[in-house]
């Protein structure tokens, strides 16, 4: 019990150092991924669902930080893309590109579609322009 109560502040601590922003961001899990690798996994169902709940989560996460800047957030439940187009376009773009693009970049790409569709400019926040 002494160990727990000593790692939860231990987290906490370790979590609030990768949050300064002069520090560059790393990417964990699925997104790190790149596309060759994706499209090999994404054959297996469960990898499908797990690469989608990621993509979920990382549009969630850049929303916050938009929001944290003041900036308007992307509607995620946009008809005009829903979460299985998103992954269709994932795919697609992945098919495309070079096998060693990383699924985080390409899946920043589609939020930054989702974003130009709604007339939103998300430059400050994935570092790619879209108006």
């Amino acid at each position: 019990m002494k160990k727990l109560i000593f790692l939860i502040p231990l987290s906490f601590l370790l979590s609030y150092q990768n949050l300064h922003a002069e520090e560059k961001a790393s990417i964990y899990g699925v997104g790190a991924v790149n596309c060759g690798k994706y499209l090999k996994l994404i054959e297996n169902n469960n990898y499908l669902i797990a690469f989608s709940i990621w993509k979920s989560g990382y549009f969630s996460a850049l929303n916050s930080v938009r929001t944290g800047l003041g900036e308007p957030a992307v509607n995620l439940n946009d008809k005009r893309l829903s979460p299985d187009a998103q992954d269709t376009l994932i795919k697609f773009i992945c098919q495309q590109s070079r096998p060693d693009n990383i699924f985080s970049g390409v899946a920043a790409s589609v939020y930054g579609h989702m974003a130009k569709q709604q007339g939103i400019d998300v430059w400050d926040v994935i570092g790619v322009h879209t108006k």
